[in-house]
């Protein structure tokens, strides 16, 4: 291999690495975003427990109101905790591939 070769070839790796880490860090800060959106329902699910309870043992339709809104927030939360848990898991797998498939890279470079 000539030095230009092994120099693009290097150079092709480097690349690479750096679009694996760009990848991981789009993960991590998507995922982040999903739990700061996690954390902003269970606010407003507080806040619609709240305004269940300060009407007291009235009945009726903003009851009954209140009540499917802190329903459909907390299918949201379920839902979006379960997103949160994939991607949790695709980042710790995608960290251990990357970890392998780095130290193979800067062996080569």
């Amino acid at each position: 291999m000539t030095v230009k070769e092994g120099n693009l070839v290097a150079d092709g790796l480097k690349e690479w690495k750096q679009e694996l880490l760009s990848l991981q860090d789009e993960n991590k800060s998507k995922l982040e975003g999903l739990k700061n959106e996690s954390k902003l329902i269970v606010a407003k699910n507080s806040c619609l427990q709240a305004a269940r309870d300060s009407l007291g043992h009235e009945r009726g339709a903003r009851r009954d109101t209140l009540y499917k809104m802190s329903e459909q927030l907390d299918k949201y939360r379920r839902d979006l905790q379960r997103e949160i848990d994939k991607l949790e898991s695709k980042i710790k797998m995608q960290e251990q591939v990357n970890e392998v498939v780095f130290r193979e890279i800067d062996k080569n470079i």
